[in-house]
């Protein structure tokens, strides 16, 4: 019985790494098609391989990803509305804040306010390395 039990679980715990490294991988493979995007294929074969990567993972990078496609892409309130939705799932997400930080400085004075003191409070040491780079918050 206790051999039956232990077999399920490796079985469980096996099938969980392969999905994992399947997300892994398909994650990098879209991050690699979105550093050489020539055209709208390539932008679709990127988001395509995000949205791959998310089945089944419990992670928000894929999402965030996404986002930052549909930004670099031209499709700015989508990219942010992207970001606004992991915000949601992880309201510490200190890299979440970052992006939107940048995606709404110029476009939105209250949310990257908001995104800036969600920063600052999440990562003061950071805030204070950048502040004495010049900066108003780190990348």
């Amino acid at each position: 019985m206790r051999r039956a039990a232990v077999a399920i679980a490796a079985v469980a715990v096996l099938a969980w790494l392969a999905l994992s490294y399947r997300d892994a991988r398909l994650q990098a493979e879209g991050v690699r098609l979105a550093g050489r995007i020539t055209g709208r294929a390539d932008l679709e074969r990127a988001d395509a391989a995000f949205r791959a990567a998310k089945v089944l993972n419990p992670y928000t990078t894929p999402d965030l990803s996404r986002a930052l496609l549909a930004y670099g892409a031209g499709r700015a309130g989508e990219g942010i509305a992207g970001v606004e939705g992991v915000l949601r799932r992880e309201p510490e997400n200190v890299v979440a804040w970052g992006v939107l930080l940048t995606m709404t400085r110029d476009r939105d004075r209250r949310a990257a306010a908001r995104a800036l003191a969600a920063r600052r409070r999440l990562d003061p040491v950071g805030a204070r390395a950048a502040a004495r780079r010049g900066r108003s918050a780190p990348p």
